[in-house]
């Protein structure tokens, strides 16, 4: 593989460890429903997709069978 040439614009890369424990409450991508909108919620997903228009970027998120 060739040089990495964007590390600069990935930020922050830690990870939260494992062994720590939050009282972050999680809601999984299978139980959004639209009761949740306007609200403020934690997703633990991977990213399924990703693509930049201009100046935005788009995310599709991953858990298990579901997306968002």
């Amino acid at each position: 593989m060739g040089e990495d040439y964007s590390t600069e614009l990935y930020g922050d890369l830690s990870t939260a460890p494992t062994h720590e424990r939050t009282t972050k409450v999680y809601t999984k991508i299978q139980d959004l429903t639209e009761a949740l909108t306007d609200s403020t919620v934690n997703l633990r997903a991977r990213i399924h997709n990703s693509r930049v228009k201009g100046n935005l970027a788009f995310l599709v998120l991953r858990d298990h069978y579901y997306t968002v």
